[in-house]
């Protein structure tokens, strides 16, 4: 995870997987009117409930909420609010499905590893995938 210059802004809930996620709690775009405006900022706290996944490249943008229970895809940019119970997804991010619809879909793909050694793991994928 990275943040920008307020890190103290950003609000992270309990189980959060954030893999090269970054946290913008500012928007620098403002620089360009700093010569008509100087002291100008935009500044919005950033608050990401408990039990998500922000995908591997995530980018959170100043102001956003992200609810409990989210999964957010990979390399997507939050502009807005995710509600919770949510799969979202994209430039901007967008809701895309509901955890009880990612959970139905997941089933068919479902393989019980977690509790696998890492041999036994191992020796159950290369047998599964050579089929």
């Amino acid at each position: 995870m990275t943040f920008s210059t307020e890190p103290y802004l950003v609000t992270i809930g309990d189980h959060v997987s954030a893999t090269r996620t970054h946290f913008e709690t500012h928007d620098g775009a403002v620089w360009i009117l700093r010569d008509d405006d100087p002291s100008i900022d935009i500044i919005k706290p950033i608050t990401v409930g408990s039990n998500v996944y922000l995908g591997y490249g995530t980018i959170i943008l100043p102001g956003v909420t992200i609810g409990d229970n989210v999964i957010v895809g990979a390399g997507s940019v939050v502009t807005k609010d995710i509600p919770e119970n949510s799969v979202a997804a994209g430039v901007p991010a967008r809701v895309i499905k509901t955890i009880d619809e990612y959970r139905a879909g997941v089933q068919a793909s479902r393989l019980d590893t977690k509790k696998l050694s890492r041999q036994e793991k191992q020796t159950f994928l290369i047998r599964h995938f050579s089929r």
